[in-house]
């Protein structure tokens, strides 16, 4: 009896518990968007790294052509570490090391950061 109890004491919990996330409207992300590059320099002090020859892999529509024109020769935040094609992570401090290389890029975009790169992987 005391195991259903709880068991409905438990349960009732989980029903009647929620849990509430809210962000601001301008850090919501509206755009992510694939590219190819190539690394021209990576400020790992500053988790800034610096793209060139950025092209969009698809269809290249008026806001993919403005991500494209902001990410070239600027320094943009870069999220997290970058991958080589056999999948082993490479540390920010090293980044230096592969400067020229063809990468793959995710970025993504909002209104209170502008873009930020969330993953690149060395093609």
């Amino acid at each position: 009896m005391k195991q259903k109890l709880i068991a409905l004491c438990l349960l009732i919990g989980l029903i009647t518990t929620s849990g509430v996330c809210a962000i601001e409207e301008d850090r919501l992300i509206t755009a992510v968007d694939y590219f190819t590059a190539d690394l021209y320099y990576c400020d790992a002090e500053a988790k800034m790294v610096v793209l060139k020859n950025v092209k969009s892999v698809g269809y290249a529509d008026t806001e993919r052509r403005r991500t494209m024109s902001q990410a070239e020769y600027t320094e943009i935040p870069i999220s997290g570490s970058a991958r080589l094609g056999s999948g082993e992570y490479i540390p920010l401090e090293e980044l230096n090391a592969y400067a020229d290389c063809g990468v793959g890029v995710i970025i993504t975009r909002n209104k209170a950061e502008g873009i930020r790169v969330v993953a690149l992987h060395f093609r």
